[in-house]
């Protein structure tokens, strides 16, 4: 499931205004990269983005701004993954700074394209870091560049607050990765529990884009299904974007599977789907992942399916949606009036818990600054958890301006945000419940029908990248 795009040369700021470029370090030395120069200047140039980073970043004196960055895919096969963020961003830099900042610095974001790719990513990564001064935060960092850019960011010391699927995250250990997005394999077991236990069904297939960023979600589904007793009768991988997928498709329906599982591009799935109605009348039910929210997924397949058919047949198993707060309703406020987005695109944003996750990592970010009296990363990093986790004699709040008040009073809060409640355990991941959705006027709807983590955490899932 998953991000901003740029050459290996440049830093794009795509979606962004020029007004929202951070500052250059100025202190320190520019002389611009040449990274084919290899692995000692990558080195060199992440030493230095950690110094720049970091100068002049404690307390709330000095005129400068402070900047999330996001390093995501804005470009390229998994390019939804960035299309969620974009908008998001802008709306809470706006929100930020009409309440004048954290400690007094403007709040700027900068968006950093990785194309999709992992050779893309850690160039214009290492770039955006030797040349942006006064980060607070790379947020929302997906599965396709998390595993290339990940430890790249740790080393520096910028917080990621990341939504980056991959299992070999269940056990991190990195001290600035923070995953307030279930992972990806959570809702793969999720999926094979509601075949089993809800559809009463025993025989699946499984349809995934072959690219990294569609394939979070596979091994959760092997493991559930394994664990389960499910029968697994076809796995079938869509190199993306391919112009038809006939052959695949008879190939699926060859082995008569009781119920589908899928995540692909748009794309990719709108072909797939639409070549799958010509091919079979039947109604084989069809689980689409968490990965399929927002960017157009639902809009391309159920017009390639036909109304009529993909109402009927495909279902979703998602994050749930928490109950409405006044987080939600400031988060609602923002995007609506400050995303610069489309009323189509605007859409997407309110009902992804993606949207929402990346306008609660700026507030987590805002309030942890606060309650350590400092913008440093290296500072203000182990406060995470200290505004965002319950626990006892802390009062609940829903905006960064009540959380701010009452830091500054003494108090110790628990921020619940758009996307609900966090609880960060000591490998830094927050689980949420799964819900099972399905589709009717043109919007998702729940069923009620609820997977709770606890039952999710007893399946073993193996670690992949």
């Amino acid at each position: 499931m998953n991000r901003s795009r740029g050459s290996t040369e440049t830093v794009q700021e795509s979606q962004a205004p020029a007004r929202l470029r951070s500052g250059i370090c100025r202190p320190r030395a520019r002389q611009k990269v040449n990274w084919k120069l290899g692995a000692s200047l990558a080195a060199a140039a992440t030493i230095l983005a950690s110094a720049c980073s970091s100068s002049g970043g404690t307390g709330s004196g000095g005129n400068y701004a402070v900047t999330f960055v996001s390093t995501s895919a804005f470009s390229g096969s998994a390019a939804y993954e960035g299309q969620v963020v974009g908008g998001i961003l802008k709306a809470a830099e706006a929100y930020m700074n009409s309440v004048g900042g954290i400690l007094g610095h403007k709040v700027t974001v900068q968006f950093v394209d990785t194309k999709s790719d992992p050779a893309d990513a850690v160039p214009v990564t290492e770039k955006m870091l030797a040349t942006t001064s006064h980060i607070m935060e790379d947020d929302q960092l997906g599965t396709t560049d998390a595993p290339a850019v990940a430890p790249i960011l740790n080393k520096a010391a910028i917080p990621m607050w990341a939504a980056a699927g991959n299992s070999i995250y269940d056990h991190n250990t990195m001290p600035y990765f923070w995953r307030a997005v279930t992972p990806d394999a959570a809702n793969g077991v999720a999926m094979a529990l509601y075949i089993k236990k809800d559809l009463h069904l025993g025989t699946i297939a499984t349809v995934f884009g072959a690219d990294s960023s569609s394939q979070g979600d596979l091994p959760g589904v092997l493991a559930g299904a394994k664990a389960l007793g499910l029968q697994v009768v076809n796995q079938t991988n869509l190199t993306p974007t391919q112009p038809s997928y006939a052959s695949q498709v008879a190939a699926v329906l060859s082995h008569h599977p009781q119920a589908i599982v899928t995540e692909a591009d748009p794309t990719t799935s709108s072909t797939f789907w639409g070549e799958f109605a010509q091919q079979t009348s039947q109604n084989i039910p069809i689980i689409a992942t968490a990965g399929t929210e927002g960017a157009g997924w639902d809009a391309s397949v159920n017009k390639a399916m036909g109304p009529s058919r993909f109402t009927r047949e495909v279902k979703r198993v998602v994050i749930a949606n928490p109950a409405a707060t006044p987080a939600g309703t400031l988060f609602t406020h923002w995007v609506t009036t400050k995303s610069g987005a489309s009323q189509s695109i605007i859409k997407t944003y309110l009902l992804s818990s993606f949207g929402q996750y990346d306008w609660d990592g700026v507030m987590v970010a805002a309030l942890a600054a606060v309650a350590a009296h400092s913008v440093s990363p290296a500072v203000f990093n182990k406060y995470i958890p200290q505004v965002a986790d319950p626990g006892p004699g802390k009062t609940v709040v829903y905006t960064f301006t009540q959380g701010e008040k009452l830091l500054k009073e003494g108090k110790h809060i628990q921020y619940v945000g758009a996307g609900g409640t966090f609880h960060f355990d000591k490998y830094h991941n927050s689980f949420a419940p799964q819900i099972v959705q399905d589709y009717s006027g043109g919007a998702w709807h729940s069923l009620g029908v609820s997977i709770p983590e606890s039952e999710i955490s007893g399946y073993k899932v193996p670690n992949v990248a």
